[in-house]
């Protein structure tokens, strides 16, 4: 169980109230962020998820039964944290500062100086692995961390990638079949 989730509401002037309905649900676990790219600029499932995605595609593809953090080798962890490069300069563009992804997992098991391989292998020895999908699912975070690269000009030439391969993998158009682009392009405009 995490001990603080970070949050941020739309539109930003009503954070109070919804900081208040976060806290009757969930206890006093949230800590307020500025704006949502406070939240997409430290969430690292988009990053993680494209290169374990990436890196096990067949698995999900046919069904197979695997283990997400035991198959996080060191290629694949060299890949997220090439990505992780990608997103801590988008943050840096918007003078956000992020902790890099290593260093959340460093913190997040008191593992100080452990690679992210090794952070991966202690959650498997702790017994927190996780079941890996078993279909072709992706998550909706990759599109909107590069609009926002975009809009600061931020050359992410992974993440870009990913994107391209992972729609030719699944036949689609991850940036044409995220309806949350639209939305977001408003209060991303809102904020600037």
């Amino acid at each position: 169980m995490r001990k603080s989730i970070d949050a941020a509401v739309l539109p930003a002037d009503r954070s109070g109230d919804g900081l208040a309905v976060c806290a009757e649900l969930f206890g006093e676990i949230s800590t307020p962020k500025e704006d949502l790219r406070d939240i997409a600029l430290t969430n690292l499932n988009p990053q993680d998820h494209l290169a374990i995605a990436l890196c096990n595609l067949t698995r999900m593809e046919t069904g197979e039964t695997w283990w997400q953090h035991s198959l996080t080798t060191e290629a694949v962890c060299r890949f997220m944290e090439a990505l992780d490069v990608e997103r801590i300069a988008i943050a840096q563009a918007y003078g956000r500062t992020v902790l890099p992804g290593r260093e959340v997992l460093q913190q997040a098991l008191d593992a100080s100086g452990a690679s992210l391989a090794e952070l991966h292998r202690m959650l498997v020895g702790r017994g927190r692995d996780l079941l890996g999908p078993k279909n072709l699912s992706m998550p909706f975070g990759l599109v909107p961390l590069v609009l926002l690269a975009e809009l600061a000009e931020v050359p992410v030439p992974l993440f870009r990638s990913g994107i391209a391969v992972i729609s030719a993998c699944y036949q689609r158009d991850f940036i044409r079949d995220n309806d949350l682009i639209p939305e977001l392009s408003k209060e991303i405009a809102a904020m600037r």
